[in-house]
């Protein structure tokens, strides 16, 4: 395994980071902050609340298509990252599925929906496909914005820590937020007891 400068992980960092917060673009939601100030838990961070607070109580069955497209629109945001962090090392980065890591989120994110699928093969396996099919509409969604994860990347390494309203400054600065938007993509459908997201 090779050793990268720190300078080298700074900007992968950068554009990790530069990755959430377009995202966050692309479904018109607000996040506090990004950071690259490393700290004990992790390189970067990108500071936001999850749209949506789930009753333990209820079943996926009786949430709102609202709230099912939050979690969808969540999930995207904690792909962002890893995409935009891929695009720029020009290879997949590794998938870390560690509690709170951008993978792990996802896992718990499709864990409420879904009710845990570690059991059933078959369902392990829809959602396995189903995040590989995120990954790449984020992954696209990435590419199409390249401009705007590399005009945020170059103002965390200057700036370290950008708000919300510096972020989108920069991003609007040629007079509009990236070309298309996230949120309207259509979504199949995942066999199985699983839903469409």
């Amino acid at each position: 395994m090779t050793r990268i400068s720190k300078q080298q992980r700074l900007k992968r960092t950068a554009h990790h980071e530069a990755g959430h917060a377009v995202t966050c673009f692309g479904i018109r939601r607000a996040f506090t902050d990004l950071s690259i100030v490393e700290t004990e838990e992790s390189l970067g961070v990108m500071h936001h609340r999850r749209w949506i607070r789930i009753d333990p109580g209820i079943t996926s069955y009786e949430w709102e298509s609202r709230d099912i497209r939050r979690i969808k629109w969540d999930i995207l945001v904690s792909l962002g990252g890893p995409a935009a962090e891929s695009i720029f090392v020009g290879r997949t980065v590794r998938r870390d599925w560690a509690l709170g890591s951008d993978h792990g989120i996802v896992q718990e994110l499709l864990d409420l929906l879904y009710g845990g699928v570690g059991s059933n093969e078959d369902a392990g396996r829809a959602v396995s496909k189903y995040i590989e099919y995120m990954e790449q509409v984020v992954k696209n969604y990435t590419k199409t914005n390249w401009k705007f994860i590399e005009r945020l990347a170059h103002a965390l390494l200057a700036e370290e820590t950008l708000t919300y309203k510096r972020a989108k400054e920069l991003v609007n600065r040629d007079k509009g937020l990236p070309v298309e938007e996230l949120g309207a993509f259509y979504s199949p459908v995942v066999p199985g007891r699983l839903m469409y997201l």
